[in-house]
């Protein structure tokens, strides 16, 4: 509970510069480039990395990005499923099920509306 409330402090709050962490709001740095939606980004032990797993709205496709720190460098985007091949492909996020190369993911469709538990392997 103190964690959770040490995080509505606003002066105790630190934002990514690109180099490290700042007490500045105005020194934060975007990751990745909009218009993204629906971020999950876990610790991955398997690959020894950050995973960030998000619907890249231009790409039309859910995209997976790692990094070895939060504060980057992130490689560059893998496509994981395609609009394409998922029509009205939208919301993802990370499953906590994922162990080993086995990386487990929600994904929606919105005609007709569902959810399904997708699965991809990871390579090292």
């Amino acid at each position: 509970m103190e964690g959770q409330v040490e995080l509505l402090r606003r002066r105790r709050r630190r934002r990514g510069d690109g180099r490290g962490w700042s007490p500045r709001e105005q020194a934060a740095a975007p990751i990745a480039n909009g218009p993204i939606s629906e971020v999950s980004v876990p610790w991955n032990a398997y690959l020894g990395k950050w995973l960030m797993l998000y619907l890249d709205e231009e790409r039309g496709a859910v995209v997976l990005w790692t990094a070895k720190s939060l504060t980057g460098s992130w490689s560059p985007a893998q496509i994981v499923a395609r609009g394409t091949d998922y029509p009205g492909l939208y919301g993802t996020y990370l499953h906590p099920w994922s162990t080993g190369s086995d990386l487990y993911f929600t994904m929606s469709q919105w005609d007709p509306y569902n959810v399904f538990l997708m699965r991809t392997k990871l390579t090292r």
